[in-house]
């Protein structure tokens, strides 16, 4: 592609999968750049080119860029002759790109690339870019993440309502809801799967994580011990006793930060940028971190975990997909399992959150739970009664391809994007 209007940066996320694969098939590093980043949506990673081919479609020709890729970063300066700068390759690639194809649009997927001043240098050097936005699905205010003095983004397409409302109160001036959504091509790869196993989850177990999935763990502990679930996890060997005191001093932190923002309008810091309480489950004061990775505790019902077509794979082969979002969703319900699990035909098992009747049906195209034994509870009924289970299933996916898909969510990102062009 050599014009395109948008260009999409996005992370490639699971970088063990990502090497395994290249592992596998050792042709495709010495593919060029185009073609590697061909050969990796194939494999339908985490936010796949759906959207992308979604926009092109649209008349908004647009080129994803898989910044932090090795070998992508080797074809690149293969291709183009120039070393990418040793200290910072991703951020490197990035602007070199920007530079080459001259896009009007960048979004930026997820968080990680970009810093304030990173912005400030894409608007002074190329002014040939007209719109800087993000598409994300996690409440970046108050998490660390690098916004400056002033809103650094132009639009702001955020997965739900209440991370949309907490980009506006520090001052983001236009915010899009754009939910995640299905890449209908993954359905063609995944059809007619039988059943294989009863119920799964594939994710982190919460071990290890912190304040951002510290819940999950009890829930999949539970249903270890009472559910004939499998899990593909992802673990790492060792906890932290401290997982509850960091979160608790990086909210003091925020706090003082913003009484400084507060008592000090004209100094020039901005707004205040604390998280939005009603955006963070936060542990009560007598929760330890576990102790031991799930793994050890139920080795016959966790295995390693899977990515991209095998997970795909995995969830179309189970009867019921038990999810569990994130502790910093609040009320939001932004996770892109439940378009996955539904979009596979897997019956969803998740949750209950506020946001979720905007999505689906209740009870007819989902199944909610609300604390630990009602998911035990739940998972157990509809495991003993599979007519109801497959009914619910069936609408699930009904639903996911008809008003779910990636198609539908870029028709509301090119009409964002038109409106400011």
């Amino acid at each position: 592609m050599d014009s395109p209007t948008v260009l999409r940066f996005r992370p490639h996320v699971a970088s063990a999968y990502v090497q395994h694969l290249y592992a596998q098939s050792p042709h495709v590093a010495e593919m060029g750049f185009i073609e590697q980043q061909d050969f990796l949506d194939g494999q339908h990673l985490p936010f796949t080119g759906g959207l992308a081919q979604g926009l092109s479609g649209l008349g908004l020709p647009t080129l994803d860029v898989l910044y932090d890729v090795p070998q992508v970063q080797r074809a690149w300066e293969r291709e183009t002759g120039v070393d990418l700068d040793r200290e910072n390759k991703n951020l490197s690639l990035a602007l070199a790109a920007i530079d080459r194809f001259r896009p009007a649009v960048i979004i930026e997927q997820s968080f990680g690339l970009f810093r304030p001043s990173d912005l400030e240098t894409i608007r002074r050097l190329f002014p040939f870019v007209k719109l800087i936005c993000m598409h994300v699905g996690f409440p970046l205010v108050g998490f660390g993440v690098p916004f400056g003095k002033s809103p650094e983004y132009d639009i702001m397409f955020a997965t739900c309502e209440g991370f949309g409302r907490d980009f506006l109160r520090v001052g983001v001036k236009q915010v899009v809801i754009v939910p995640h959504g299905f890449d209908s091509r993954i359905g063609e790869t995944v059809s007619g799967s039988q059943i294989s196993y009863p119920l799964v989850f594939s994710g982190s177990s919460g071990f290890g994580s912190g304040v951002t999935h510290w819940s999950r763990y009890e829930y999949l502990d539970a249903l270890c011990a009472r559910t004939p679930i499998t899990c593909f996890l992802t673990e790492p060997q060792s906890g932290s006793s401290v997982d509850h005191t960091e979160s608790t001093m990086t909210l003091i932190r925020q706090r003082t930060v913003d009484a400084v923002r507060r008592a000090f309008p004209q100094s020039g810091l901005g707004p205040p940028r604390r998280l939005d309480p009603s955006l963070v489950n936060r542990p009560p004061k007598s929760w330890t971190p576990p102790s031991q990775p799930l793994k050890l505790r139920y080795p016959g019902k966790v295995r390693p975990p899977v990515y991209g077509l095998e997970m795909y794979s995995v969830l179309a082969k189970s009867a019921i997909t038990f999810h569990k979002g994130h502790d910093v969703e609040g009320s939001c319900s932004s996770a892109l399992r439940l378009y996955e699990a539904t979009g596979v035909g897997s019956m969803l098992l998740t949750n209950a959150a506020s946001g979720l009747h905007e999505l689906f049906v209740e009870g007819k195209e989902y199944v909610s739970y609300d604390g630990v034994a009602d998911c035990v509870e739940k998972a157990l009924y509809y495991l003993d009664h599979p007519d109801q289970r497959t009914a619910i299933a069936h609408a699930g996916q009904r639903r996911t391809l008809t008003d779910h898909t990636l198609d539908k969510r870029s028709e509301v990102v090119a009409a964002a994007l038109m409106a400011r062009l």
